[in-house]
C-alpha cells in the first residue's frame, strides 16, 4: 500500500517511501500516456492561485488534468490580489466550501502555501515560490519541479542513491535548488555547489537541514574540475530580474568545453527559471526539453495519488 501525504508544499515533508511510490506513479502515467490508453473521466476539480505568472508549471499542469480527464483549471490566470480574502486561512476556507478537489498555489512568499496546507481539507500543491520570498531567511521552494526532475534522474541513471550532482550557478534565493537540497538529503546524493563568483549562502534552515542529515556537499570555485566526476549537472543561474545587484560577473556557463568534460553517460539539466540557460543545447546530455515533458507526467502521479487514490 502507498505511504499517503496530504499535501506537496514542502520537500521535508515528503518521505523517502511516498517518493520511490510516486517514482513507480509517475512512470504508469508516461505508459499509460505513450500507448494512448486513455483514463475514465472523473469529476475532479482544482483552483489555481497564483500570484506570479508562471510559463512552464501552470500550463504542466493543465495538461497533465488533461490527460486525467478531469475538469480544467477553474481561474488559471493570475489574479488581481485585492479581489481575494487576505489571509491564508480564510482564503482556502472559502475554496473548501465550494467544493473544489485540490488548490495549486503559486505565491512569492516563501511558506505561504504550507500556511494554507494547514486550513485545507483537500490536497494543495506548491507551484513554487519566488527568489525573493522572505529574502533568504526563510527558504523559498517549487517541490512539485523537483519531484519531476528526480524523477527524470531516476529514470535516467536507474537511481538516486550515491549519485553525484553539481548545482552550477548561484544557489542564493533559489526555490528549485532549495527543494533540490532538501530532497538530497533522502537519498545520499553528493552535492557540489560550483560558482566562480563564490556565492554559496543558503538560507539557514537548509544549511541546518544538510548538516542534521550529514549529507556531503562540496563548496567550490573550479566547475572544470568538477565536470569528469559527476552525474548529473543542475544548472541554477540567478534570478537576474531581482538580484541584479550579485549577477554583473556571473559566469557560470555551461559551454563546449564544459561538455566536452562531461562523462558521456551524464545529464544536464536546468531550474527552466527566468535566467541564462546554457548556450550548448544541441548535445543530448542536455534534456530540457524531456524535464518539461516529464513534468505532465509527474504532476500526473502527483494528483493521481493526492486527490484519487
Amino acid at each position: 500500500m502507498p505511504e499517503r501525504i496530504t499535501h506537496i508544499v514542502d520537500s521535508r515533508d515528503l518521505p523517502r517511501g511516498w517518493i520511490e511510490d510516486f517514482f513507480e506513479e509517475s512512470k504508469r502515467m508516461k505508459d499509460a500516456v505513450k500507448s494512448k490508453r486513455g483514463f475514465q473521466p472523473e469529476d475532479k476539480m482544482g483552483c489555481a492561485i497564483f500570484d506570479e505568472p508562471s510559463n512552464i508549471t501552470l500550463r504542466s499542469f493543465q495538461r497533465a488534468i488533461g490527460h486525467l480527464r478531469w475538469t480544467p483549471l477553474s481561474s488559471p490566470e493570475v489574479r488581481e490580489r485585492s479581489m481575494w480574502p487576505s489571509t491564508p486561512q480564510r482564503e482556502i476556507e472559502v475554496l473548501n466550501a465550494i467544493g473544489f478537489n485540490f488548490i495549486i498555489v503559486r505565491n512569492p512568499e516563501a511558506g505561504y502555501a504550507k500556511s494554507a496546507a494547514e486550513y485545507s481539507k483537500v490536497p494543495v500543491f506548491n507551484a513554487g515560490e519566488s527568489f525573493r520570498g522572505n529574502r533568504f531567511l526563510h527558504p523559498s521552494e517549487h517541490p512539485t519541479q523537483v519531484l519531476a526532475d528526480i524523477d527524470l534522474i531516476k529514470s535516467h541513471h536507474g537511481k538516486l542513491d550515491s549519485l553525484r550532482m553539481a548545482i552550477v550557478g548561484d544557489p542564493r534565493g533559489n526555490p528549485v535548488v532549495n527543494s533540490l537540497l532538501f530532497i538530497a538529503t533522502k537519498f545520499e546524493i553528493e552535492i557540489v555547489l560550483v560558482s566562480k563568483g563564490g556565492r554559496f549562502a543558503l538560507p539557514v534552515e537548509v544549511e541546518t537541514h544538510l548538516s542534521e542529515h550529514k549529507t556531503s556537499i562540496t563548496k567550490t570555485a573550479d566547475l572544470h574540475s568538477q565536470l569528469p566526476y559527476v552525474d548529473v549537472v543542475y544548472f541554477a543561474p540567478p534570478a537576474s530580474q531581482t538580484l541584479n545587484s550579485i549577477t554583473d560577473h556571473y559566469e557560470d556557463l555551461m559551454g563546449e568545453r564544459e561538455f566536452s568534460l562531461l562523462p558521456k553517460g551524464s545529464i544536464v539539466l536546468s531550474d527552466m527559471l527566468r535566467g541564462k540557460t546554457p548556450p550548448i543545447i544541441d548535445d543530448p546530455r542536455f534534456i530540457e526539453e524531456l524535464q518539461i515533458e516529464n513534468g505532465v507526467y509527474a504532476r500526473m502521479a502527483m494528483m493521481k495519488m493526492l486527490v484519487s487514490p
